[in-house]
């Protein structure tokens, strides 16, 4: 690996788990149930792409766009007060890659407005030495435009590149750019179906480089 591409949300930082948890709240006001199975197919995908499987899984009647307003004013309250926290071992990690060499590289559906300020505000953001973001692609994940965005940009071939991400539609998008992926699975565990997909699962970074095999100095010289 010569080159590191992360997801932002739920990979390098913690907002998956916030966002979860105002859905959750929200919707059991409005007598809704949202399981942790149905939100693993939405994760990773752009916010604007999710009405339609909100709608399959509950009917025409569910009020997504009064919901989507409150999410989206919540969110908004978050970003602004940079209210997030960096995921376990994600600043060790980029610290590390740095260390030995290994470009970085932010992939992220968020949009520029929303990332950077709260990348700034965590401390990381200059660690990535280029990005791709939500509002410069036509497709959201799963689709691979993003990473293939991302992999233009970083100056390296793909057989050079390992993506983290930690959303089932991340690691598809990832494996229909023809990168190699590794998953951090420290909020919502994935199908089996796409259990193949990843090099290898991890808890957090943290237990990444404590592994053998994905210790940024060995793959730094794959």
């Amino acid at each position: 690996m010569k080159c590191a591409i992360f997801d932002m949300d739920g990979t390098l930082i913690n907002s998956e788990k916030k966002y979860f948890a105002c859905w959750q709240s929200l919707m059991q006001c409005q007598g809704y149930a949202l399981t942790t199975d149905f939100y693993r197919n939405v994760l990773g995908s752009p916010i604007n792409a999710i009405k339609p499987l909100f709608l399959e899984e509950y009917g025409s009647d569910f009020p997504f766009d009064y919901l989507f307003e409150q999410i989206a004013h919540r969110r908004k309250c978050y970003i602004t007060n940079a209210h997030f926290e960096l995921n376990q071992g994600a600043l060790t990690f980029l610290q590390a890659c740095e260390q030995e060499k290994i470009t970085c590289g932010l992939a992220t559906s968020s949009p520029y407005t929303e990332a950077r300020p709260v990348l700034e505000a965590l401390g990381v953001w200059a660690y990535f030495s280029f990005t791709a973001f939500g509002n410069e692609v036509i497709e959201g994940k799963p689709h691979p435009e993003i990473f293939n965005l991302a992999a233009k940009r970083s100056g390296h071939s793909k057989n050079n590149i390992v993506v983290f991400e930690d959303s089932k539609n991340g690691l598809l998008a990832a494996k229909g750019a023809d990168l190699a992926v590794i998953h951090l699975n420290d909020f919502i565990p994935l199908d089996e179906d796409v259990m193949h997909i990843p090099l290898g699962s991890y808890q957090d970074f943290d237990q990444i480089l404590q592994s053998c095999h994905f210790k940024p100095q060995a793959l730094a010289s794959k």
